[in-house]
């Protein structure tokens, strides 16, 4: 242990002599008495008697020599130092400061030292990642405490920036022939910069040399500090050690060869071992071997024989045995020498939290002296406890009893070393001389703790789990000021002086006190093989030779002791908590266990059902932060279905924040594992896809050094994004989760079932190399009730005429098509639509279904199908000619109200009707069983099996005639049926066989909800109307009407889309390519080369949409999945007033519904249903004329996004439970709400629907159209001005937070006006509602000086363009102005959003010079986020094709040239180029050409090797400058980051299309990872490698559009540029950014 007091540095520093100690501090006072004449010997060597002397008080306090120089230079050492601050430095009392590290100059370049008169002591060097200084001294010697400092300093104002807060110390051992290493535990340092600790070590040790890690400091680690004690020999009184003894510590002696002991006053032959095996037992009397021992039973005791004349006790039911009365045991006072005791023994079933092997105490705290020894299965620790006169001393170890295994445990103590719990070899706590096993999963650190919480410690390497050994001194003095960091663990209270009697018999299953046996309840059985107790510490046997301690070695036990299986048994009464074999674990929700076979299952089947295992007594399952093993997580589980948020499995932080912890789950087909620690972070992304109901069995291993690794079924995992970096702090821990991550914001349940959950403490390399192949073998369920089914999955349609399915390519017939559902993660449906449309099954394989004639079994197929369109002739759902005269096969179909099944094999016919009404537009689910034994025929509907009427089997004529099986057709009739198939399923089973088996999950129905029936819609016309005129013609045929079905289940993953594009307009109706729908006022249609656009711009005019078919929009009140509406759109006139885009009322109140507007510079979009009402508010600039695509996503519960442009904007969402009228849903109306007068001046040109959210709709779904602005003329409002004053005065204009504030004379244009949307949430992107808003006066370009530039004065740089100042070259920004090069102009660009500015010249380019960070690396500690909205005008591969294509051109004309030279020399046949040759001559022509090829393969070769596209560049000279470059390359994104810490490079395939709009981000954090985002995705996140230190740092502009070195010539427009003093996560939390939606490439 160690006593601290405080030395306040600003009193003592500089002293000669060891600081004082405050009074009401001091631990270091010393009680001295009188010597004794003599000191007497025990009078028993097997008791060892204590001495009846006063207690002998060494003072033991004197200065080692670390502050007078005795310890002389050569002495110390260290792992690294800094120049001007080695060693020597670390003496107390030392020293004048001198130079000093910068800690923001690279690592291994020490020129950026500045001279500073501070921090004199010895100082690590910042990238040492385990520092620490070590003592040689001269000779042994006795150290009683260890006197800290911190650092000096010149000006004592001054606080030192860099001290040490903890160190581990550690010491040589000389109590041991091989003089190893122990650690004695971690010693306070520091209380703050100021005040440093006197820490007094006890036992005090005795060692030749010192050493102390640094485990905590701030700043950099620089430490002071002093030893202080005496010689060895002065820690014993005189004469003590006895047969030439030495003293080497506190009343220990180190005993010469043939003497043992704690005085060295036993030989070899005094130590009486007492050994014990069972032989037989009489009424309650055990004999053994052992004549000096009989055990006395109590209880249900028995003695079981065991084979080999092994007898064995057996404690049943709270039985247990006492052995004979011993002093030494019951009494450890009295055992000068200590004492050992062996156990062989065997826990079977146990059932009680704790079951208490052996104990002489008559209490488990401390009511008496002596042992005890308890196993806690709940804790899963071990316990071994030593009460004495004045301490107890406590080891708790992890550990897993494996039930039914036999440990031999042995517990050792002696007065001065200890105590010792050590189980089948393996050391779990104490202090020993017993060899260390190498790390294993179990290692624990040592400490020694007083009653008053003063932390003290005495470690050792051992190879148990983190474990405390405790102990409680008498008369400890305690310290008046103490530091909480250091608390005792214990909760022990003092021992009053002389209060501890002795202690009762050893007993063997006893509770503590007199015999009280474990609980008589009990189902634990306690098996007892041998017992051995003798009067030494463990150490003396050792030296002795009398040993007896087995050690296990056998690679199966290792293989056993690295893991811990939660097997699954049952849920308690109350269905609250999980019963596993290591412990009961809270659930919620209805979680259930259940049986199949021999396998026990946790059944997670239902949201908000998930487990939460906390407790377990695993620091790597408990705290990921305490685990100082490698790690293996094993699942062995399957998905009952998939959710578009993540499907966690396991999660215990490591996908949040701000927390540790690992996190494993599954999300759009990607598996995620994140392991947290506290000091790195691990992460990995892994492509694959998994399967319904399907058992997988995953491995998720960890390793300190090589990270992480997943693999499926044994196969590991190829990672697609891996990451690993220094983790930054957090402050939140969270237990293990099973299907569900600990955050609150993510309340999303997995729906899975788990039949294995295990953890190694090994990584799965790691077991293969144990030989544990046979605990990794994967062994999978089999779902015997697939083994003989066959499942169609359909896929797609290819070619236009084949099907693929998972049995294979079938053929198809007509316009068969396939859609993916909502339903099941996006099942795919066959849709029969049109007439002729039908399926050839073709071979299947499957026999009964192939040639019914060579079936010899039963069979039950499965279809879940639709009736799209109810005829009157039979509707064929399958058949292979069942019911044709001359073929034999199987048949079903529906006609007039009966369901008929056939089948036909050979010269038998079977055959059922079923009088069961179909309704067309309703999915059913059928099971139609045939049974070979009787030909019976069953069918069921939906689970219930239909009356029917079986008709007599009747021979038939024989025929050889076969069909394949067709669906929605008969192979011998002509009619064809329109029909959606879901799911057809095969088993060559009858259903009811499938019953008896088991099989009722597996024939579960779940049918999709049944979608709307088609409405009666106006007839098209058969002529197109007339466009306006126009130079192009419009299309003259009319599209085909709608083919979509919409399927709303709940389930969601994939998508359906409707297109609906305006043909023309008749009458008063509006012909859709979907629907038609009803126009009202002046509506009219405009042809222009991208297609119709519908003109709504009188005050009467609006569109009366109908219903959609898409549910959610037509009734949000009873819809439960969600939707997106896409609607294409400009504004066509400037107003104040609110515009409405589409609504069916929900604007109004207390009206149910759907709503979009536009108002206040905001897009609001109102969700109203019954009791829970949702209203959206999108900050946003609509600028009139200008085309956008606005997209609205609604999910039932509760979410509301909106896209616009396909960028998702920031807004406020507000839900409230007010009550409305369940009236009537509106149709919903285009241009206008319900009961307004004056409808919106808009035109549309299309509109989209989608009964999926938007981050469902695949990408090419979600192109932009190519659409031309408008000049729109009307006058605004209100007048919006540009500044007329001359160039001086440009610079220093007022300009608002927004662009759109600033004040001129002039009136704008619509061509003109600025476009931005308003993304952020930030001051400087937010309109400001003050009547005089603050005002920035803008810096002029080559006046910033950056090294003042502080990256803590402002969030938010908002670098939008408003417009290009000319002839000035400035480009005017709300936050800078940047100067311009070359001629960049701006104006909207097609497809972008706001004031685009184009650089298309070779030198066009922007300045960007005076923003935080990004102008100045070096200041950059909070990190910092940039935003670019950036369109390529043009490719990269279309700018190198047109050089390959002139050169190709060359080549041609050289070969034509060649050909001609070598007929007619004087001929030429070129006409096209024949005006650049240099004559008519052939010869001539053929030279030309060839150095005009070679000058084309010269440029081709320049355009290749310069092939970079730069959008943004700031570093000129890659060897020396810190700086941002990003830029297309050969086709792949590049980022490069270079500061003074290293260099970060991204390097992706992602490529660029030209004229389309992406939001690059790059976010980067000193500390952390440069990532690149496109489109709110992440496309990588960048790897630091090594970078020379800089030692020229010249600031270099940011250029937007060009690189620093060189010209481009690679058109490209950008806007929105934002910059922000802080990483993308923290953005995303503040809602300044949109969400992270997943990953891409």
């Amino acid at each position: 242990m160690f006593y601290f007091s405080y030395l306040n540095e600003s009193v003592n520093s500089g002293s000669t002599t060891t600081p004082a100690v405050a009074a009401t501090t001091t631990a270091t006072i010393v009680k001295t008495t009188p010597l004794p004449t003599t000191v007497p010997t025990p009078t028993s060597p097997s008791t060892n008697a204590a001495s009846t002397t006063p207690k002998w008080v060494p003072v033991c306090d004197r200065a080692l020599g670390m502050r007078d120089s005795s310890i002389r230079p050569g002495q110390l050492s260290a792992s690294s130092s800094i120049p001007g601050h080695g060693t020597e430095m670390s003496r107390a009392g030392c020293c004048q400061g001198t130079l000093f590290y910068d800690p923001g100059a690279a690592h291994g370049n020490w020129s950026s030292f500045t001279r500073r008169m501070e921090d004199g002591a010895w100082c690590a060097d910042p990238a040492d990642p385990d520092p620490w200084i070590q003592m040689t001294l001269s000779s042994p010697m006795a150290i009683a405490a260890v006197s800290f400092q911190v650092p000096e300093r010149v000006d004592k104002t001054v606080i030192p920036a860099n001290y040490v807060k903890t160190i581990r110390l550690e010491y040589r051992v000389l109590t041991t022939n091989n003089a190893s290493m122990a650690t004695f535990g971690s010693l306070p340092v520091t209380k703050n910069a100021t005040v440093a600790y006197m820490a007094t070590l006890k036992p005090i040790i005795v060692t030749d040399l010192v050493r102390m890690h640094v485990t905590d400091a701030t700043g950099n680690a620089c430490i002071r500090f002093e030893l202080q004690g005496c010689d060895p020999d002065d820690l014993c009184a005189p004469k003590y050690c006895q047969n030439n003894g030495t003293c080497i510590g506190e009343n220990l002696c180190k005993c010469t060869d043939g003497y043992y002991g704690n005085r060295c006053e036993l030989t070899k032959n005094q130590i009486i071992l007492h050994p014990a095996r069972f032989l037989t037992m009489t009424n309650n009397t055990i004999t053994t071997t052992n004549n000096s021992i009989t055990l006395t039973a109590h209880g249900n005791v028995t003695l079981v024989s065991a084979g080999n004349n092994t007898k064995i006790v057996q404690l049943a039911k709270g039985g247990a045995v006492t052995l004979p009365t011993d002093p030494c045991i019951q009494n450890p006072d009295k055992c000068v020498s200590g004492f050992t005791v062996i156990v062989e023994v065997s826990l079977v079933n146990i059932s009680e939290d704790q079951v208490f092997i052996a104990t002489s105490s008559t209490g488990h705290k401390t009511s008496s002296q002596g042992l005890t020894l308890v196993y806690d299965r709940v804790k899963h620790k071990i316990t071994f406890q030593v009460v004495t006169g004045t301490h107890t001393w406590t080891v708790n170890a992890t550990f897993t009893w494996q039930p039914d295994a036999w440990h031999n445990v042995t517990v050792t103590f002696s007065p001065s070393l200890g105590i010792t719990l050590i189980v089948d070899g393996l050391l779990l706590g104490g202090k020993t001389g017993v060899k260390t096993a190498p790390r294993s999963p179990n290692v624990s650190a040592v400490t020694k703790t007083t009653p008053s919480g003063n932390a003290i410690g005495q470690t050792t390497p051992t190879t148990a789990a983190p474990m405390t050994v405790s102990t409680t001194s008498q008369n400890t003095p305690s310290l008046s000021h103490q530091s909480t960091a250091f608390a005792s663990a214990s909760s022990h209270k003092p021992i009053p002086s002389g209060s501890l009697v002795a202690g009762k018999t050893l007993c063997l299953g006893c509770i503590p006190g007199s015999v009280v046996t474990n609980a008589k309840n009990s189902t634990t059985t306690i098996l007892v093989m041998s017992v051995l107790t003798v009067h030494v510490h463990l150490t003396d046997l050792q030296r002795a030779g009398l040993t007896t301690v087995k050690k296990s070695s056998k690679p199966k036990v290792t293989c056993h002791s690295t893991k811990l299986d939660f097997n699954f048994l049952n849920m308690t009464d109350t269905n609250t908590e999980v019963v596993t074999s290591l412990g009961t674990y809270k659930s919620y929700g209805n979680v259930t266990v259940e049986r199949e076979d021999r396998n026990v299952l946790l059944v997670l089947d239902s949201q908000g059902e998930y487990v939460e295992v906390s407790n377990t007594g695993h620091p790597c399952v408990d705290d990921i932060t305490a685990c100082t093993s490698n790690l293996t997580y094993r699942l062995v589980f399957r998905f009952l279905d998939f959710h578009i948020e993540p499907n966690f499995l396991l999660s215990s932080g490591g996908d949040l924040l701000n927390s540790t912890g690992i996190s494993l789950y599954y999300f759009h087909g990607k598996f995620n594992f994140w392991v947290k620690d506290g000091v790195w972070v691990w992460r990995a992304i892994y492509d694959v896809t998994l399967d319904l109901d399907r058992w997988y069995t995953i491995d998720a291993s960890w390793s300190h050094v090589t990270g992480i690794e997943l693999s499926l079924d044994g196969i590991p995992l190829p990672k697609i994004i891996n990451s690993t970096h220094k983790a930054d702090y957090v402050t939140e821990k969270h237990p293990l989760h099973i299907a569900r991550s600990p955050s609150p914001e993510k309340n999303m349940t997995s729906l899975i079932e788990v039949l294995i959950f295990r953890v190694w403490t090994k990584t799965v390399d790691e077991l293969k190399a144990l030989g544990c192949g046979d605990d990794l073998k994967i062994k999978n369920p089999v779902d015997r009730c697939k083994t003989n089914m066959t499942e169609v999955k359909f896929e797609e349609v290819l070619r236009g005429h084949d099907l693929v399915t998972s049995l294979g390519t079938m053929a198809i017939h007509g316009n068969v098509s396939v859609e993916q559902t909502l339903f099941q993660q996006g099942q795919v449906v066959l849709v029969l639509n049109q007439e002729g449309d039908y399926v050839d099954m073709g071979t299947t394989g499957i026999t009964c279904l192939d040639d019914v004639t060579s079936c010899t079994g039963s069979f039950n197929f499965r279809i879940t199908f639709l009736l799209r369109e109810i005829s009157q002739i039979p509707n064929y759902i399958i058949s292979s000619g069942g019911e044709l005269l001359n073929s034999t096969g199987v048949s079903l179909y529906y006609h007039n109200g009966q369901l008929r099944f056939w089948v036909k094999r050979g010269r038998q016919t079977d055959r059922k009707i079923f009088n069961y009404k179909l309704s067309d537009y309703v999915w059913y689910t059928l099971d139609a069983s045939w049974d070979s034994t009787d030909g019976s025929i069953t069918v069921f509907i939906d689970g219930t099996e239909i009356s029917g009427q079986q008709l007599f089997s009747t021979p038939t004529p024989p025929t050889t005639l076969l069909y394949p099986v067709h669906l929605g057709k008969s192979p011998g009739k002509d009619g064809t049926t329109k029909m959606n198939i879901l799911l057809f399923r095969f088993w060559e089973r009858t259903r009811t066989e499938l019953v008896k088996q088991g099989c009722n999950k597996t024939l579960a129905v779940y049918n999709p909800p049944n979608p709307p029936a088609p409405t009666t819609s106006v007839a098209p016309p058969t002529t197109s109307v007339a466009p306006p005129t126009t130079s192009v013609a419009p299309p003259t045929t009319s599209v085909a009407p709608p083919t979509t079905t919409f399927m709303t289940p709940a389930s969601t993953q994939a998508t359906v889309q409707t297109k609906v594009v305006f043909k023309e307009i008749k009458g008063t109706t509006l012909v859709t390519t979907y629907i038609n729908m009803t126009i009202h006022g002046s509506v009219t249609l405009q042809y222009v080369p991208a297609g119709q656009i519908l003109v709504i711009e009188k005050p009467d005019a609006y569109v009366d949409i109908g219903k959609t078919g898409v549910p959610c929009l037509d009734d949000v009140t009873s819809c439960s999945t969600g939707f997106n509406f896409r609607l294409i759109f400009t504004l066509t006139s400037f107003t104040n007033r609110t515009q409405v885009l589409v609504s069916n009322g929900a604007d109004k109140d207390a009206k149910a519904g759907v709503a979009v507007v536009y108002q206040n510079n905001s897009i609001v979009v109102y969700v109203k249903r019954p009791n829970d009402n949702l209203v959206g508010t999108f900050p946003c600039t609509l600028s009139p004329g200008y085309w956008y695509t606005v997209d609205v996503t609604w999910k039932a519960q509760g979410s509301l996004d909106v896209h616009l442009n396909n960028l998702l904007l920031s807004g406020k969402l507000t839900i409230s439970k007010v009550i409305i009228q369940l009236t009537a849903t509106y149709s919903l109306l285009l241009g206008k709400s319900p009961g307004d007068v004056i409808s919106t001046s808009m035109r549309v040109f299309e509109i989209d629907l989608w009964t999926q959210v938007y981050t469902r709709i695949k990408r090419e779904q979600l192109q932009l159209p190519k659409l031309d602005n408008y000049n729109i003329t009307t006058p605004q409002p209100r007048s919006t001005t540009l500044p007329t004053t001359p160039k001086t005065s440009i610079l220093s204009t007022e300009i608002h937070d927004t662009p759109t504030s600033a004040t001129a004379n002039t009136t704008i244009e619509a061509s003109t006006l600025p476009t931005t949307i308003t993304i952020m949430s930030t001051t400087t992107a937010t309109t400001t509602t003050s009547t005089s808003p603050a005002t920035t006066t803008l810096p002029i370009p080559g006046d910033c000086n950056v090294q003042d530039l502080d990256p803590h004065a402002k969030l938010a740089y908002n670098l939008t363009f408003l417009r290009v100042a000319q002839p000035d070259n400035l480009v005017v920004t709300p936050d800078s102005v940047l100067r311009a090069y070359g001629d960049p102009h701006s104006g909207s660009q097609t497809n972008t959003l706001g004031q685009a500015v184009t650089v298309d010249g070779t030198n066009d380019a922007l300045e960007l010079e005076c923003v935080p960070c990004i102008s100045n690396l070096l200041n950059c500690d909070t990190g910092f986020t940039l935003q670019v909205d950036v369109n390529m005008t043009k490719a990269v591969t279309s700018i190198e094709a047109e050089r390959r294509e002139e050169a190709l051109v060359w080549n041609a004309v050289l070969e034509t040239e060649r050909n001609t030279a070598k007929t007619d020399p004087s001929a030429s046949v070129d006409t096209e180029h024949k005006k650049s040759f240099p004559s008519k001559n052939s010869r001539s022509h053929v030279a030309f050409l060839e150095s005009k090829i070679e000058d084309s393969a010269t440029a081709q070769f320049r355009a290749a090797s310069s092939n970079r596209m730069y959008i943004l560049d700031s570093i000129e000279d890659s060897t020396r400058d810190m700086g941002l470059e990003l830029f297309c390359e050969a086709g792949k994104l590049h980022v490069t980051l270079q500061a003074d810490k290293g260099k970060w490079i991204i390097e992706t395939p992602y490529i660029l299309q030209p004229n389309t709009l992406y939001r690059l981000q790059v976010s980067w954090k000193p500390t952390g990872n440069l990532d690149l985002f496109v489109n709110n995705f992440l496309v990588s996140a960048g790897r630091k490698v090594s970078l020379p230190r800089v030692n020229y740092y010249q600031p270099r502009p940011l250029l937007l559009g060009r690189a620093r070195n060189g010209q481009q010539d690679f058109p490209m427009s950008l806007s929105e540029l934002f910059i922000w003093m802080t990483t993308r996560d923290i953005l995303q939390q503040k809602g300044l950014v949109a969400g992270f939606l997943g990953f891409t490439y």
